[in-house]
């Protein structure tokens, strides 16, 4: 079964983005040495949000996608941690995006975005 993403889906997975680092937050606040570094943070908020998204849009019932170059269709995550984006021409690499589901094929390695549904850039 496929299951293709609606506004209200968009919606509410950025609200559980943005609810997992509301809960991190309160548990850095009270150790805060349990993360040494930015990219720990970064982790820990990954796999929270991934296995947040995961249990309420579980990847098995999305849509699989060929890209150029691929020999079959296959399922894509909703979220990755420091992917390559373009911004001005230029490479990037924020810390984690959750892409949305446009339900269109895209060339890998072109110098467009996949849109873009919630972008997070922690800074130290």
């Amino acid at each position: 079964m496929k299951r293709m993403m609606t506004k209200k889906d968009d919606k509410r997975m950025v609200e559980m983005a943005e609810e997992e680092i509301e809960k991190f937050v309160k548990k850095w606040e009270k150790k805060p040495y349990l993360w040494e570094s930015e990219f720990d943070v970064h982790a820990e908020l990954y796999m929270r949000i991934k296995s947040s998204l995961h249990k309420e849009f579980p990847l098995e019932k999305s849509e699989k996608f060929k890209y150029k170059g691929m020999v079959k269709k296959e399922h894509f995550d909703y979220i990755y941690c420091n992917p390559k984006t373009y911004a001005n021409k230029r490479a990037k690499k924020p810390d984690i995006v959750i892409y949305k589901n446009t339900g269109k094929e895209c060339n890998v390695g072109d110098r467009e975005n996949e849109p873009m549904l919630w972008v997070c850039e922690i800074c130290n």
